[in-house]
């Protein structure tokens, strides 16, 4: 969604995208450079409803509710937010990708370019089949939790941002994670019925409270230290700079 203002036409402000709030990176500035209110950048946001003023079409969407010169239209068939995808293969950078899926014909129902992949990757297989599945079963902030059954070995592309804190588990066990579509998350997945789990962590905070936990620790330890040193010479407990007067 764009050009939304809120509670003035008494909708709630979702700033961009229903169900996750994305970081606007620079790589989602360039992408949505090129590919704003088309149909395509709408399916791979998975953006189901579009607010405009009257007079802005939104597309090929067809309006459906106008209030106050607002009007909404509706994408019928946006992407899930977890999803197999059918043609993925390898590119050399974001700036690659962008550049690919810019051009006509990009369609982000079945297509994953992926950077950073330790090796190049070429895959095509069949769409799933009806029994073949990828159900979300949880979407908190900071965890993502899928429900995947596939025959063949899957790329599963999930619509949240790709970013460094993130990490993959399949049934418990950690795997790879790349980013696909310049912007985005996917994971590949044996066949076989699983779980795939996401976890976000902030960057950077394990090691700082590390740090933190650590120098409280050294903190307790002289201040235990101190107080021993007081006892054993008899001269009081009370803190340095405060003077105890007898009598």
């Amino acid at each position: 969604l764009w050009e939304n203002r809120g509670a003035v036409h008494r909708l709630a402000n979702v700033d961009a995208y229903v169900g996750n709030r994305l970081n606007l990176t620079r790589e989602h500035e360039r992408l949505l450079d090129g590919l704003r209110r088309s149909k395509p950048w709408l399916d791979l946001y998975s953006t189901r409803y579009v607010l405009r003023r009257e007079g802005h079409r939104a597309g090929p969407l067809h309006p459906v509710f106008r209030d106050e010169g607002v009007v909404v239209y509706e994408n019928p068939d946006p992407l899930p937010r977890a999803r197999f995808l059918t043609d993925v293969r390898s590119v050399t950078d974001v700036e690659t990708a962008i550049a690919e899926m810019r051009r006509r014909g990009f369609d982000p129902r079945r297509t994953g370019l992926v950077t950073g992949a330790a090796s190049p990757i070429r895959s095509s297989v069949a769409r799933a089949g009806s029994h073949e599945r990828c159900e979300i079963i949880r979407w908190d902030p900071g965890r993502i939790e899928i429900d995947v059954t596939c025959d063949v070995p899957r790329w599963v592309a999930v619509g949240s941002s790709f970013d460094e804190g993130w990490a993959a588990s399949l049934d418990g066990r950690d795997v790879e994670r790349l980013r696909t579509n310049a912007c985005f998350l996917a994971v590949h997945v044996p066949a076989g019925r699983h779980v795939l789990a996401l976890r976000h962590e902030t960057p950077r905070l394990r090691s700082g409270l590390a740090i933190s936990s650590i120098s409280l620790g050294s903190l307790l330890l002289l201040g235990l230290l101190w107080r021993a040193s007081r006892l054993r010479t008899g001269t009081g407990s009370g803190p340095p700079g405060i003077l105890r007067e007898s009598g």
